[in-house]
């Protein structure tokens, strides 16, 4: 299904860097690094950047299970990087176990455990410092913390 896709892609717009930004997009680390480093001779400016920007994102997404919140910024870097209209499909994974999930449990604990939910919502923000419902939770829970003085 990626082949059919990049063909179609391709047949429409020749540029072979813009084959490397679906792949990333569906995936497909493998094939997207495979053709950034072909048309790194016909697209140089950018195609080296591709070449760059994958080998990084690939050496994180290799430490999926351990990433530290600075890495999980750079890797959302990286996807903006190499996709800023559409995230990759790898990225959605990284988001939702390092972003998503732990917001849902600091409101899980915002009523119980205020003090541990806000450490959680702290490391939300260190990743996605414009996380909407984040903030407004922190906001909520240093209130409280304070005894409605906020």
């Amino acid at each position: 299904m990626l082949t059919l896709t990049l063909i179609s892609l391709l047949a429409a717009n020749p540029k072979a860097s813009e084959g490397v930004r679906v792949a990333f997009v569906n995936g497909d680390l493998t094939q997207a690094q495979k053709m950034a480093m072909m048309c790194s001779k016909s697209e140089p400016k950018i195609c080296k950047q591709y070449v760059k920007w994958l080998a990084e994102y690939s050496f994180l997404y290799t430490h999926y299970d351990s990433l530290k919140p600075d890495d999980v910024r750079a890797f959302i870097d990286f996807d903006l990087k190499m996709s800023p209209k559409q995230r990759g499909r790898l990225t959605d994974h990284v988001i939702e176990r390092y972003v998503n999930k732990p917001f849902e449990t600091a409101k899980s604990l915002a009523n119980g455990n205020q003090k541990r939910a806000l450490e959680i919502v702290d490391i939300v923000l260190s990743i996605d410092p414009k996380h909407a419902e984040a903030l407004a939770l922190k906001k909520q829970l240093l209130s409280e913390l304070d005894g409605g003085t906020r």
